[in-house]
Formats: C-alpha cells, sequence, structure tokens
C-alpha cells in the first residue's frame, strides 16, 4: 500500500508549527530542519532562530546554536527589549 506524505506547510508559521511538534516529540534533528525552512521564508523572525539553536544544542550542532543564539539577539534588540532576556 502507498500512503501518500504529510502535506508540507508552505509558509514559515507553517514550518514553525511542524518544528515546535517535532521538538517536543524529542526530534530535535527534524525540528532543526523545519526551522531551516522557517527561518528562509522568514528571515527576519528571532524565534525562528532561537527555537532552533535549542533543537541543534541537543543534537550536538554548538556552533549553530551559537551562531543562531547571536542572531536571535541581534534581531531582538530590535524589536521587544523583554524578549532579549528570553534570547
Amino acid at each position: 500500500y502507498f500512503f501518500p506524505p504529510k502535506e508540507l506547510p508552505n509558509t514559515a508559521e507553517g514550518w514553525n508549527r511542524l518544528a515546535c511538534e517535532e521538538y517536543q516529540r524529542h526530534e530535535y534533528d527534524k525540528a532543526s530542519q523545519a526551522w531551516d525552512h522557517a527561518v528562509i521564508i522568514n528571515p527576519d523572525n528571532p524565534d525562528y532562530y532561537w527555537r532552533r539553536a535549542r533543537a541543534c544544542h541537543y543534537i550536538n550542532r554548538f556552533d549553530q546554536a551559537i551562531d543562531d543564539s547571536t542572531k536571535a539577539i541581534q534581531l531582538g534588540a530590535n524589536g521587544n527589549p523583554r524578549k532579549l532576556l528570553y534570547y
């Protein structure tokens, strides 16, 4: 039997939702890949970088985790200053 693949998101927020679901299931590599798509579609959202950094930390991609955390802080500095504490 052939089952068609699950429909893939076509928006940054759709990829973010998928990544959050995968992250909650401890599928950190899949979550990181989904956040890759979200970042490509919307490179100005600091939350996507921060969330991908957390996933990368769990899969021992520490350099990318540091780079993504730094990018989240840079982008977040333009927005809500309280968010900087979060990042």
